[in-house]
């Protein structure tokens, strides 16, 4: 299951409060759980820890977040929210 999920994947979350808010993963943390952030309400400073069985990867990926990651290059939550937005708009 985890194939499916990778840094720099659009998700939709299926279960918790979250449900039906869209996140970007930033860090795969194992088998069963990913960090995710959406740059608006869950920031880089502090990423949501879900579950992958609670997650529906959408196969869109923002490639300037995996760039950025793998570069080192600092990621502000501003690049993330308008990258997500723009996505989703789509």
């Amino acid at each position: 299951m985890i194939g499916e999920f990778k840094i720099g994947s659009v998700v939709l979350s299926k279960a918790g409060h979250d449900s039906g808010d869209y996140f970007v993963i930033v860090e795969i943390v194992n088998d069963d759980y990913v960090k995710v952030v959406d740059g608006r309400l869950r920031k880089l400073a502090k990423p949501k820890l879900k579950k992958t069985k609670h997650l529906k990867a959408l196969g869109i990926e923002l490639s300037i977040v995996v760039e950025m990651i793998k570069n080192g290059t600092t990621i502000h939550d501003k690049t993330i929210k308008s990258a997500l937005s723009k996505v989703l708009t789509q």
